[in-house]
């Protein structure tokens, strides 16, 4: 192949920024007749989010979501297994929400990953010997880039192809 970008990786968790890489991706395989990767990374650490709809808007107040009522609530016999159903629900969600948006006129091959976003995005496209990342500047996980540095500056700095950071 003559291409400048034979295999891509595009790394989407449904944020904004994301959306917008995969759309640049899009572009950018159908320029160079590239195989594209769509990868979702599930962050499995307990600070993780299991997903941004079950967080607390800012200036809300919990006050106003208790009750004085003990109420009685099953438990899981396995909730471990639980939220890892949760997660890989969610991920399958976030994918098919990537497929839609893709034409059918590239190769694209999806993949759900799963450990420290950057770390995982990093060695995927390793092992996976990519040409390009693509990824977005900010993606779901809010408070957790202040405290442990963005993804996309660690990406940057660590892979051993191109990075394109979309904002």
């Amino acid at each position: 192949m003559n291409e400048l970008f034979a295999r891509m990786l595009v790394a989407y968790d449904g944020s904004t920024d994301s959306k917008k890489a995969l759309s640049k991706a899009e572009g950018i395989a159908k320029q160079n007749d590239a195989k594209l990767i769509v990868a979702y990374v599930q962050d499995q650490s307990p600070a993780a989010p299991i997903s941004d709809q079950h967080t607390i808007p800012h200036g809300t107040s919990m006050l106003h979501q208790t009750t004085n009522y003990t109420t009685s609530m099953p438990t899981p016999d396995n909730p471990e297994q639980e939220q890892a159903d949760m997660l890989d629900q969610q991920a399958d969600e976030i994918l098919n929400e990537a497929k839609l948006k893709l034409s059918t006129a590239i190769d694209v091959d999806y993949e759900i990953l799963s450990g420290p976003p950057a770390r995982e995005i990093v060695k995927f496209a390793k092992d996976q010997d990519v040409d390009l990342v693509i990824l977005g500047n900010r993606g779901l996980s809010g408070l957790k880039k202040i405290v442990m540095g963005s993804v996309s500056n660690k990406v940057t700095n660590d892979s051993h192809c191109p990075v394109l950071v979309i904002k």
